[in-house]
């Protein structure tokens, strides 16, 4: 038997806790795929629809027609419950990289709020049945999406126990968001979604690659909901999430960012943690006062933590993203270096945490098969290369192959997570799916969720499987034949990113010139919103830490103070006036 390379071997942590398995009692975890799953079954606007109790719905870009109906027909059936507290909770990310996109975010909550009767200067509705409130401000932003029905009681009050739920509790994490960039362009007049009926542009699933977990396992649901309690009433200084298991690198949940309170020291032993007045906002950098809204000055961490490296970290680093992703590479290569024929398939945005990548590169020099669709950025570039350029120890080429779909409106847009480790017989399958892209933001300081599924500890069904993997077969084989002048890119040790590039347009991935659209151009601003408003929290149950923003044009932020918290809850001043 080969001996593992230390690389690897350093690839895998191995954490002697205990953990959750998918009890026996509950359903297995199901997969939807969209933008099929919408189109014939619509898994998760039929599950809004069913709520009995309370639906709660935590996403990072909102405002689509059939979410919409979903919700205004889940509020009249809740609100025969006559709940105490709201039954329908909605926490949208406040938090954007412009002036631009913070404009076209609030123009479609103020649509979907006006058509579920919340008030925009209360962020309820007039019967107390709907809440909109901003995600909690202890994160670079809130990119998690997640659905959650009837893990509470019809009276809008948390269970105590997750014995307690009901049968009908589940929670759908996704790698979607519940937003239909086109259905502003389906506007007539003031009357939102007229030509709506049937027509795909109006769902939040129109022309995207991404995937959902429908999850019934009372424990999950249970640790899924008091987190987004937290999350949406504002964390205090001393609360911990930590205790929910939310670092645990052998738990099913997928973390990025376990909320520690803004004010609450690291745990021992965690190093220096930056964190944010509780006062104000800074301005997104390079960008007029009030244009965005970043809690955590990432410049002034990279300074810090150059002058004190392994001292400082950014923001509340406390999940167990990056862990089960390394384990789950470092599987693949172990797999691979013991002579079994281990393949990775991914789905991915972003291509650029050094850690991650370089767990790839060094899975692919030992043998592992490794197969990438991603939607073109030119940003990427270099990674590509020095994965299809990694020598295996012989010196020959790696198995490895990266197919860019083009960023235009002929292609799907590949929006999904998913890191999919094949093995012979299917029997130690694992599956990592869930909203955190390859970036340190992303796994180190957002709020982020997804689910690890493992075919060995019964959480990863045949069926569930069969899907996850022919659909990336499906995807990764279409090359773009019928869009001749713009073709998929491929990547690999034979076609590198280098003799590729020169002749494409950076933008999309097409020849030069190419006059095709980006997928994504800033959507026109539905007519009948009121552009320049934002929704606020409800007053008195608003997030400690994130004052409600102004009603009235978004203007007159100014950055904070910055404090550099110490592992023995010191505070000093570090940033800002």
């Amino acid at each position: 038997m080969p001996k593992t390379s230390p690389i690897i071997a350093a690839l895998s942590l191995t954490v002697a806790v205990c953990h959750c398995q998918a009890s026996s009692a509950s359903p297995m975890p199901a997969v939807i795929v969209e933008p099929q799953d919408q189109q014939t079954k619509a898994t998760v606007t039929r599950a809004i629809r069913s709520a009995r109790q309370s639906v709660d719905i935590v996403v990072y870009d909102l405002g689509a027609q059939d979410v919409l109906r979903a919700l205004q027909a889940a509020r009249i059936r809740l609100a025969r419950n006559r709940p105490a507290s709201p039954a329908i909770r909605v926490m949208v990310n406040p938090q954007w990289f412009s002036a631009s996109a913070t404009a076209v975010q609030a123009a479609y909550w103020q649509v979907m709020m006006t058509q579920l009767g919340v008030d925009p200067t209360t962020g309820r509705s007039a019967d107390g049945v709907v809440q909109f409130n901003y995600a909690a401000s202890n994160f670079q932003i809130t990119h998690q999406k997640t659905l959650v029905i009837d893990a509470r009681r019809k009276d809008g009050s948390d269970y105590g126990r997750a014995s307690a739920l009901p049968a009908s509790a589940k929670a759908i994490v996704a790698t979607f968001n519940l937003q239909a960039y086109g259905w502003p362009s389906t506007w007539s007049g003031s009357t939102p979604g007229r030509n709506c009926p049937n027509n795909p542009r109006c769902s939040f699933a129109a022309n995207t690659r991404d995937f959902g977990v429908v999850l019934h396992d009372r424990d999950q649901i249970f640790t899924i909901e008091r987190v987004f309690s937290s999350d949406f009433h504002g964390p205090s200084p001393t609360e911990s999430n930590l205790a929910l298991g939310l670092n645990d690198p052998a738990e099913t949940l997928v973390w990025s960012n376990g909320t520690l309170g803004i004010a609450a020291p690291p745990p021992d032993g965690f190093g220096n943690v930056i964190a944010f007045a509780a006062d104000a906002y800074p301005a997104f950098p390079a960008e007029s006062s009030g244009s965005g809204f970043y809690p955590y000055p990432y410049g002034a961490f990279v300074a810090d933590a150059l002058a004190a490296p392994g001292q400082v970290r950014a923001g509340t680093v406390a999940g167990n993203a990056k862990a089960v992703l390394l384990n789950l590479i470092g599987a693949a290569a172990k797999a691979a270096e013991t002579g079994i024929a281990a393949k990775l398939y991914i789905y991915n945005e972003e291509y650029a945490d050094t850690d991650i990548l370089a767990a790839i590169n060094a899975a692919a020099a030992v043998g592992v098969q490794v197969r990438v669709l991603m939607t073109f950025n030119a940003g990427n570039g270099s990674a590509y290369q020095q994965l299809v350029t990694t020598a295996r120890p012989d010196g020959s080429p790696v198995d490895a192959v990266v197919h860019l779909y083009p960023d235009t409106s002929s292609y799907m847009y590949l929006h999904a997570k998913m890191v999919y480790l094949d093995l012979p017989g299917g029997r130690d399958d694992q599956v990592v799916l869930g909203s955190q892209n390859f970036s340190p933001t992303s796994l180190e300081q957002n709020r982020e969720l997804g689910v690890r599924l493992s075919a060995a500890k019964g959480s990863l069904s045949r069926p569930a499987s069969a899907k996850l993997l022919s659909t990336f077969r499906r995807d990764f084989a279409y090359l773009g034949r019928d869009v001749p002048g713009c073709p998929v890119v491929v990547i690999s040790p034979t076609n590198t990113w280098n003799a590729q590039i020169a002749g494409l347009n950076a933008t999309t991935g097409c020849p030069v010139p190419s006059s095709a659209a980006r997928r994504y151009d800033t959507p026109p601003l539905p007519t009948a919103a009121e552009t320049t408003y934002f929704p606020a929290p409800l007053t008195g149950v608003q997030n400690t830490y994130q004052p409600p923003l102004p009603q009235g044009p978004i203007t007159g932020f100014t950055p904070p103070a910055w404090v550099l918290v110490g592992a023995d809850g010191s505070r000093s001043n570090c940033y800002g006036d």
